[in-house]
């Protein structure tokens, strides 16, 4: 008969009080909040360099409107299906709160900000079942704060597979603050895209070409 078979006597009783007291863990775990699932790292990076203040004011974006909430929604329709009340304050609120831990200057400060992220979503890892499958889930237990929790459970499962938190973080270009995740096999990426270091190299060689004709012209 398997796992299926019927228990009977003391274990029939066993089974009937574990079988309670499960029913109270879930009625519980449920009472803490709804599960949440990790943004996709890709797509969290878009959020903070589109509605973070920081990214924005820094290439002079401060003053324009924001795309609207359904051309965002439609950039990844099924990872924004489980916020079906997101609002445009609620994006940029989660992107501030988020660009502290890329722009990080420590392993301890990125801990921190991460720490403090996921207290403030009130983010609770649980377990969940299917069967007899069963499975780590997460939870936010504080209304409102689901986009919060999703943001920060990205980061909490990007740093448990990969620690290093130098490979998070935030453009060196001029006029750009978009953070970025560093997937080089050296680590030393500096830029948040090819085009910023272009951009950048570019300003660098036309600054010391200057410098070395105002020198040519004070040793004339």
């Amino acid at each position: 008969m398997g796992r299926a078979r019927r228990a009977t006597g003391r274990h029939a009783g066993l089974r009937d009080h574990h079988g309670a007291v499960a029913g109270l863990a879930v009625k519980g775990a449920q009472r803490t909040g709804r599960e949440v699932v990790a943004l996709p790292l890709p797509l969290l990076v878009n959020l903070v360099n589109a509605w973070g203040s920081a990214p924005r004011k820094a290439c002079g974006k401060s003053a324009q409107a924001y795309s609207t909430l359904s051309a965002w929604r439609a950039t990844s329709p099924l990872a924004w299906r489980q916020f079906p009340r997101l609002s445009a304050t609620q994006l940029v609120e989660v992107a501030d709160l988020v660009y502290p831990v890329f722009a990080a200057g420590s392993g301890r400060e990125c801990a921190q900000s991460l720490s403090r992220l996921a207290e403030q979503a009130g983010l609770t890892p649980t377990m969940a079942s299917e069967g007899w499958r069963v499975r780590e889930a997460w939870r936010c237990a504080h209304a409102g704060q689901e986009l919060l929790a999703a943001a920060a459970l990205a980061l909490l499962e990007h740093l448990r597979a990969s620690p290093d938190a130098s490979r998070l973080g935030t453009c060196h270009g001029q006029a750009c603050a978009d953070v970025f995740v560093d997937q080089s096999p050296a680590g030393l990426r500096q830029f948040c895209s090819l085009t910023c270091q272009t951009r950048q190299r570019t300003r660098a060689y036309r600054a010391g070409k200057r410098e070395t004709e105002a020198r040519s012209t004070l040793g004339a």
